[in-house]
């Protein structure tokens, strides 16, 4: 599942709805054309028109090298183009000349961890959430950053902290339910699951976790139901076959978990494993039964 990687690229690129900022407000004239330019820039820039917004922003800083917006927008054009060096070096500049904007600690936090920099990263995104504490993406690029450091119960607090300030956060429902499975913490991941699916129906990996989880809870009834869910939305994931056919098979519903294991080599026909886990329930079934 692919939603971290959204996720980030939505929070860092969502400062473009900003047209001014307090340095520009107190200036007239001269700064109207500044303000003009800066304008152009951002419509370009949304455009994704980046070489001919890149050079707008570079004429603002030519009249004014500390404005912080052109100095951020600068960063995003370099992020997007995974310059990640680049793109750290404009927003750590546009965090100095505004240090009390927090969606340019959020952003330095982004690119820190595409430097593979999660200790500066976290640092980062505290900063940011203290100058807003209910600053969502932020508690979530932080949990996120907690993850990779392997720090797993700030993670999941973070992600509760996320969801405290914007309880419809699909992605934080769903990575917050994966961090409590892996803690074991069953009950409370299929919970997080349920919410994620109930805000997006079509969300296959979500419907697939739901069923591990409940398979995990002895609940086969509601997992196979799950599983079963998640193939209609993705009928030819492999891993999806494999794991109806091994909740099929703890249910004791060994033809149908045959049939599925059937599926999956016909999906994948050179996997030995394949071969072996149809060989296993055929096993538990017994000969001579089909």
């Amino acid at each position: 599942m692919e939603l971290i990687k959204t996720s980030i690229t939505t929070t860092i690129t969502a400062s473009l709805t900003t047209t001014t900022t307090s340095r520009t407000r107190d200036k007239t004239d001269t700064m109207d054309e500044l303000i003009k330019t800066l304008r152009a820039a951002i419509r370009l820039h949304q455009q994704g028109e980046f070489s001919q917004a890149e050079d707008l922003y570079r004429e603002v800083l030519e009249q004014d090298p500390h404005q912080s917006l052109a100095l951020h927008s600068l960063g995003l054009i370099a992020y997007k183009q995974e310059r990640f060096e680049d793109a750290e070096e404009f927003v750590s500049q546009a965090s100095e000349s505004d240090p009390t904007t927090p969606h340019l600690h959020n952003s330095l936090g982004v690119i820190r961890e595409a430097l593979d920099q999660p200790d500066q990263a976290v640092r980062a995104y505290h900063e940011a959430l203290r100058l807003q504490p209910n600053y969502t993406d932020a508690h979530k690029n932080l949990a996120i950053a907690y993850r990779s450091l392997q720090e797993y119960d700030r993670a999941i607090r973070s992600f509760q902290a996320a969801l405290a300030t914007n309880a419809k956060d699909v992605d934080c429902h769903f990575f917050l339910a994966d961090l409590l499975s892996d803690r074991d913490r069953h009950a409370e991941s299929i919970f997080h699951y349920q919410q994620a699916i109930a805000l997006d129906p079509a969300l296959a990996a979500a419907h697939n976790n739901l069923a591990i989880a409940l398979k995990l809870q002895h609940r086969h009834a509601e997992s196979i139901a799950a599983q079963e869910k998640a193939l209609q939305l993705k009928p030819d994931s492999i891993n999806f076959h494999i794991n109806l056919a091994s909740i099929l098979q703890a249910e004791g519903r060994l033809e149908e978990a045959i049939t599925t294991c059937e599926k999956v080599i016909e999906l994948s026909p050179k996997h030995p494993v394949h071969h072996y886990n149809l060989a296993c329930v055929q096993r538990d079934q017994g000969p001579g039964s089909r």
